[in-house]
């Protein structure tokens, strides 16, 4: 089987080893940029509970970087939802707010070669792997060629 057509069930165990983490809608901005310091990501999901079947949002590090920078609106301890709200305003509410930025692939319907079509048009390269109705973790460019060296595919 050409590695192209490789299913993503078949290599879920590489892809839940880099667990996605979350920060609760409450939670402050300060808190957001430690995050995003501290594990050296630049994308975070917001659940609105305790489980990541319930993300309601997706927190940009350049968005918050860009609102302290050149709006002055926000201060560290707002709420990470006053900047999501704030981001997202008009945007059809039913859509997870930042959704549109975020391109989705499914274990059990995409295989790597969709991972790597949908990576070349993600505007912010960055692809959300979900497992059902759960979200099971977000790959970057990085991550599918460490993949792709590894031996264990």
């Amino acid at each position: 089987m050409s590695l192209f057509k490789l299913p993503l069930k078949s290599i879920e165990k590489q892809l839940a080893a880099k667990s996605i983490v979350t920060i609760k809608a409450d939670e402050t901005l300060i808190n957001a940029i430690k995050l995003f310091r501290e594990l050296k990501v630049s994308i975070l999901p917001v659940t609105d509970g305790d489980n990541n079947a319930s993300i309601s949002g997706f927190l940009f590090l350049k968005d918050v970087f860009y609102l302290f920078a050149k709006e002055g609106k926000f201060s560290l301890s707002d709420p990470v939802s006053k900047l999501l709200t704030y981001m997202y305003k008009g945007i059809d509410e039913t859509v997870p707010l930042g959704k549109e930025r975020i391109i989705f692939v499914q274990i059990g319907e995409d295989n790597l070669k969709d991972v790597f079509e949908k990576m070349a048009v993600s505007p912010e390269k960055k692809i959300v792997v979900k497992n059902g109705e759960n979200y099971l973790t977000i790959i970057t460019i990085s991550d599918l060629f460490n993949l792709l060296s590894s031996e264990n595919i």
